[in-house]
């Protein structure tokens, strides 16, 4: 039987592509920096990665095996899991807090929340659906086996994939997810960044697993994907897109035992 160790022995350990380049520029620590715990090839790490390029702050990288748990990591997050930040002596973690405190604590060069407080809970409702229908669907999706079991996911993931759109549209212009003033038309807000590291993984992933590709009628989530994935804070996050296949393996042949796979398979039982 394999261990966790056998299974990740072909998985590359550090960022490659851009995203090492960027790893290089941040590689150096000085006062007052934001230390970031990292792991390169993490979806919830990359919202974060992705929050601190966009608005341009200042950041200490630190590459993390989350699946090592290192006691020094475990007094930084308890949980053992990526991404974290340390901040003036606090420990901060979860992806979706982390891009909210980041947003209110420094103003850097863009925000990703809107300023006005309704369209904030907007954004908040769709990045909700985003993290509690549209992600599961996706590993659920990835993880199905059987035939009849991978063609309910796959409508289950179009289903779901539709609906987030959909609510996206009734709040959205041209461009990003949503819009925002003017001057800050080009700016990823934070339910594109919500979203982006899955779509990406979507492209990747479940083509190479499932020889799947989402389904051209999808005009609007092609049109945004193509330009999200050229926004120079994503392109800065993204490793060679071979090295995440290995990665995947084990969620693919259903033998993750992550909190992600273990979620998706209680709901299935």
């Amino acid at each position: 039987m394999s261990t966790l160790k056998d299974e990740l022995k072909d998985q590359t350990d550090h960022a490659t592509g851009s995203a090492a380049i960027t790893v290089e520029s941040h590689s150096t620590k000085s006062d007052g920096m934001i230390d970031f715990y990292s792991g390169w090839f993490c979806p919830y790490v990359q919202r974060t990665w992705i929050t601190l390029e966009i608005k341009k702050l200042s950041y200490h990288y630190v590459e993390i095996n989350p699946y090592n748990k290192d006691p020094e990591f475990l007094a930084i997050n308890p949980r053992g899991l990526v991404p974290a930040i340390q901040h003036d002596g606090v420990n901060l973690y979860e992806s979706l807090i982390l891009m909210e405190f980041l947003d209110e604590a420094f103003e850097g060069s863009c925000k990703i929340y809107n300023k006005d407080p309704l369209k904030r809970a907007q954004e908040r409702l769709a990045i909700d659906q985003i993290n509690k229908k549209l992600v599961p669907s996706i590993y659920a999706f990835l993880m199905a086996q059987d035939q009849k079991d991978i063609e309910d996911n796959k409508k289950k993931f179009e289903d779901e994939l539709k609906a987030a759109f959909d609510i996206f549209e009734k709040n959205n212009a041209d461009g990003f997810l949503y819009s925002k003033d003017a001057d800050q038309s080009d700016h990823l807000t934070a339910v594109d960044i919500s979203l982006i590291p899955f779509a990406h993984r979507i492209h990747v992933i479940l083509s190479h697993y499932k020889n799947y590709q989402v389904p051209s009628h999808f005009k609007r989530y092609h049109a945004w994907l193509k330009k999200v994935l050229h926004h120079p804070a994503v392109v800065a996050t993204i490793s060679d897109e071979k090295e995440y296949i290995p990665i995947y393996k084990r969620y693919a042949t259903g033998t993750a035992q992550s909190g992600v796979a273990q979620a998706i398979k209680n709901k299935k039982a």
